[in-house]
């Protein structure tokens, strides 16, 4: 009897165990669930020029990314200045070599630059100032999607708006 008792009472103990699990993963589940926030819902997609570069949108602001072919190794990157508007951002890179001597072998610095920014931004523009004459002096990159309006809608070269869903054209009025 003494045995049957013990049993009944172990499975018992299992069985409010085996709930009170269950219900501490659902409590988990539902605390890992937070309001979606609109740059979640529907992040801004940017295209940039020269290809290998790409800009996008996070929670702290915009990361810009690529690398950048350098005469030599040991190339740095400063954030020298900014300008801002409503709609977008111009900033310059200084981009500076190491001082002494250094074998002369292209190399590839990695850009890797977070843009602290919390309102929209539809176009960014970085220009490099650099001691060497080659390669892009400027990266430019426009927002293509996410919340499009007639402002940012691309255009081709016959000034036509491109419906990116359809990739139907319409002539833009002036």
């Amino acid at each position: 009897m003494k045995n049957f008792a013990l049993t009944s009472l172990m499975l018992a103990a299992l069985g409010v165990a085996v709930f009170f699990q269950h219900q501490a993963s659902a409590l988990v589940a539902v605390e890992k669930q937070q309001a979606p926030t609109p740059s979640t819902l529907n992040p801004a997609t940017f295209a940039c020029t020269p290809e290998g570069f790409t800009l996008t949108e996070e929670e702290e602001g915009y990361r810009l990314q690529g690398t950048l072919e350098t005469p030599t190794p040991g190339f740095i990157y400063t954030a020298a200045s900014i300008s801002e508007s409503d709609e977008g951002a111009e900033m310059t890179f200084t981009v500076k070599g190491p001082e002494g001597t250094v074998v002369q072998v292209i190399s590839q610095m990695p850009l890797n630059h977070l843009y602290e920014r919390d309102t929209h931004l539809d176009t960014l523009v970085v220009r490099l100032d650099k001691t060497f004459n080659w390669g892009p002096d400027t990266i430019e990159c426009k927002k293509i999607a996410g919340g499009m309006d007639d402002k940012t809608a691309p255009q081709n070269d016959d000034n036509e708006e491109v419906d990116t869903d359809t990739q139907e054209k319409t002539q833009k009025e002036e």
